[in-house]
């Protein structure tokens, strides 16, 4: 888009903002996700705005119908209102709700932590012994 990501980059006016936040030290998918909703937000709004008028819609070549608009907003509606808080495990207010889907890709990061902190663990325990 033009926007470097980096906390000291320089300003570049060809930035959408999905007002995520700087966040240095997460993976990029908060960020994505975020991205993502916006977009389709986006389209959306450009979608019904085009759809409005017979002849803005032939002549920005507009193939979204109508019921296409719908079929995305139900879909956006959905996510965040089901499949987001129960991936998540929280509620739309914040409040922890634990999900069998939750708890279950909770226990998944825990495995896969334990397999990331392994060469840490090696090098303690060896530092250990050698001490």
């Amino acid at each position: 888009v033009g926007q470097m990501a980096h906390a000291s980059a320089p300003w570049v006016s060809r930035v959408i903002t999905t007002f995520a936040g700087w966040r240095p030290s997460e993976a990029l998918t908060v960020s994505t996700v975020a991205c993502h909703h916006t977009l389709t937000e986006l389209l959306l709004f450009l979608g019904t705005r085009a759809n409005e008028s017979e002849p803005m819609r032939r002549m920005a070549g507009v193939l979204v119908s109508s019921q296409d608009l719908d079929d995305i907003q139900r879909l956006n509606f959905n996510f965040v209102t089901k499949t987001a808080p129960e991936t998540v495990g929280a509620t739309l207010d914040g409040e922890r709700h634990p999900t069998p889907l939750s708890q279950s890709l909770r226990a998944q990061g825990r495995h896969w932590a334990l397999h990331v902190l392994e060469g840490p663990h090696a090098w303690c325990l060896s530092a250990a012994y050698i001490l």
